[in-house]
């Protein structure tokens, strides 16, 4: 057990170097830090928040794949980000109703990688809105408002690259596109109640109740956190899911570090979080494939810059954000783990 925690925080330093790609990051980049000095001279810094998750999580859609196929994995992603924030915000205000809520959202989301790689990708994602903006402190900013401006983002960066490509290499856009069968088809195979992705959708509601049902009874300081980090780490399988804790824990600790240290360090205020989010933008596309606990200090960046740009003091959060990614990365190994020795008794 030992040698295998060791390995996995070994692999927190390693870098395949084959899958770094830095021009499609550095658009995305742009795109997010331009998005958030937009909204310092409109003076709605809260239109940050939504607007500027929504163009990074849209970047985040494969970076590698060939033109005809990436305009579509990042408009699809959107779509679910937008999805998942409005669910999020519809339920925010239901008290322990929205338990119910969160294992039907999580169940959804959850089953929705049986369709493939990107479909898990979109919901991953999808649920991570739908847990930001369930358990974000509440602003001027209406649910309608909070989910058009997610839309928004993501049409903004979807037109950043495609634009460019319309005008240099339109016939792009419509080659690779994958022939498979339809999205219904393939959905209702998870449902089969031995599927791997049914058993990941059923766990997976029950961390995500579990992480929500806890954080309203700590009552901490953005109650996001602990779901958000559930939803992050979360895979239908042993081994991803202990990668992603481990990778997860210490890129948000990095982060949480990075952060302070720039933000304290340089005394940012106002358009000075705009390259800050813009280089955690950057840091999170470049290193998504080739060391995850890297990008994971770019996401805890982008967050966290967005926060701060709204008046939230770092200092005064950053030991329960610390505490409350250890706790989300206990319940989803714990459920994972407890659910596979269930099976084997079961089975034995």
């Amino acid at each position: 057990m030992s040698s295998q925690v060791s390995a996995l925080v070994l692999s927190t330093t390693a870098i395949e170097r084959s899958a770094l790609h830095w021009r499609r990051p550095l658009r995305g980049a742009v795109v997010a830090g331009v998005l958030c000095a937009l909204t310092i001279a409109l003076g709605q810094p809260q239109m940050a928040i939504p607007l500027v998750v929504g163009a990074f999580f849209t970047a985040l859609a494969d970076v590698a794949e060939p033109i005809g196929l990436h305009w579509r994995s990042m408009s699809w992603t959107a779509l679910w980000l937008t999805v998942g924030t409005f669910l999020g915000g519809a339920s925010s205000q239901l008290g322990y109703e929205e338990l119910m809520v969160v294992a039907i959202v999580a169940f959804m989301f959850g089953i929705a990688g049986v369709v493939g790689q990107r479909g898990a990708l979109n919901g991953m994602l999808g649920l991570v809105m739908y847990a930001i903006f369930a358990g974000t402190p509440e602003t001027h900013l209406a649910n309608w408002e909070n989910t058009g401006l997610v839309a928004l983002g993501g049409l903004i960066q979807v037109l950043a690259f495609v634009i460019p490509v319309l005008i240099f290499d339109p016939a792009s856009l419509r080659s690779s596109r994958e022939a498979s069968s339809s999205f219904l088809s393939r959905l209702r195979v998870g449902f089969d109640v031995h599927h791997q992705f049914f058993h990941h959708a059923v766990r997976l509601s029950i961390a995500m109740v579990v992480a929500t049902w806890l954080s309203d009874l700590l009552g901490w300081p953005h109650e996001y956190w602990i779901p958000m980090t559930v939803a992050w780490v979360s895979k239908p399988d042993r081994s991803g899911t202990d990668y992603r804790v481990v990778h997860r824990f210490i890129g948000t600790i990095a982060g949480l570090f990075v952060c302070f240290a720039v933000i304290e360090g340089f005394h940012l205020h106002s358009y000075g979080y705009a390259p800050l989010i813009a280089a955690g933008v950057f840091t999170s596309l470049v290193f998504v494939r080739s060391n995850y606990s890297i990008s994971v200090i770019g996401v805890t960046m982008v967050v966290i810059g967005v926060f701060s740009l709204n008046g939230e003091a770092l200092r005064e959060t950053l030991h329960y954000r610390s505490t409350a990614t250890a706790v989300g990365c206990l319940i989803a190994a714990v459920v994972m783990h407890a659910w596979l020795s269930r099976l084997k008794d079961s089975v034995s």
